[in-house]
């Protein structure tokens, strides 16, 4: 019906193998139960047996990523209500990005994570995406900048096309039911962080989507345990502000409109000063810069702020 006192290790445990990137230890123990009618439910549970996913102690002895991952349990001879439980200890496997193991992640584990989803580590994943956008200025060799024109010396209107290549960051975590989404995404959908966030500067980081799903995950005793699965999508660019070519067909003198006109008096789009005022020659263009998008503070949404983060 039960365990008699604690479990005893055994005189030649632990022991352990030791490789590259992977670390084993096995512990042995001898467990008496009062009835034979007591199979290994009731002696794996007994106390001093540690429990699975539990961090290696042992003495002086601490490696809180080698976890118990497995345990058996027999009897020492037949009729016998004296019992060997042994338990396996092991370090994670390596966690190659794209791997089948983990494709992302730290390449760490704690303790009941495997029980408790909410005890997993987020994973993150950086990839790339090309999009088009409109071309007002173009470098020159010295390194100084103009604007884009035709053979002519006019502005291109409309302004040809590019591809520009954007770095895309997806955080994908789970968290409570009662996390309030997706009243989150609405808050934060199409807003850049207004502080430094994974060693971005401020504006340098959109936040693009918030997606949730509602999960079931049947827990060892039996409980089935309901939480979400949140992805959240980034979008990181030098600035997410608009940098448009001050150009027009007017410019102006004594506060009064003026049109842009060649010697013919064709009227032609010029350049601006970031003033109003017509440009001179020779100098570099300006850009007019626009904040589009919204301000948040991104720190509230408690991510990751690295690879090597383990903040839930």
């Amino acid at each position: 019906m039960e365990v008699v006192g604690f479990a005893k290790e055994a005189p030649d445990s632990p022991s352990g193998n030791f490789e590259a990137g992977r670390l084993t230890t096995v512990r042995k123990f001898k467990v008496q139960t009062n009835d034979l009618a007591d199979g290994p439910l009731v002696v794996t549970a007994a106390p001093g047996i540690p429990r699975l996913y539990e961090s290696y102690f042992f003495g002086n002895e601490l490696q809180v990523y080698m976890l118990c991952r497995s345990m058996s349990a027999e009897r020492l001879e037949p009729n016998s209500m004296w019992w060997e439980v042994i338990a396996n200890y092991s370090t994670p496997e390596p966690k190659e990005p794209g791997g089948v193991v983990s494709p992302h992640g730290t390449g760490q584990e704690v303790s009941g994570q495997f029980t408790n989803p909410l005890l997993e580590l987020a994973e993150v994943a950086f990839s790339t995406e090309t999009v088009q956008v409109p071309v007002y200025g173009i470098y020159k060799d010295d390194g100084s900048s103009e604007a884009c024109k035709n053979s002519a010396g006019e502005i291109y209107n409309p302004p040809p096309m590019m591809d520009q290549a954007r770095l895309t960051m997806t955080i994908t975590r789970n968290e409570p039911i009662s996390s309030p989404h997706p009243v989150t995404s609405v808050l934060y959908q199409n807003t850049v962080n207004s502080d430094a966030w994974w060693g971005l500067n401020p504006g340098q980081a959109r936040c693009k989507t918030i997606t949730s799903s509602r999960q079931v995950k049947n827990l060892p005793n039996g409980v089935p345990f309901v939480y979400l699965k949140v992805v959240y999508s980034f979008s990181l660019l030098p600035t997410h502000d608009l940098q448009i070519l001050d150009a027009g067909d007017f410019y102006l003198v004594s506060g009064k409109k003026t049109a842009f006109q060649d010697a013919q008096g064709n009227a032609y789009v010029g350049l601006l000063d970031g003033t109003g005022f017509r440009l001179s020659d020779g100098v570099a263009p300006v850009f007019k810069t626009f904040k589009v998008y919204p301000r948040q503070p991104f720190a509230p949404l408690n991510l990751p702020q690295s690879y090597m983060s383990s903040v839930q």
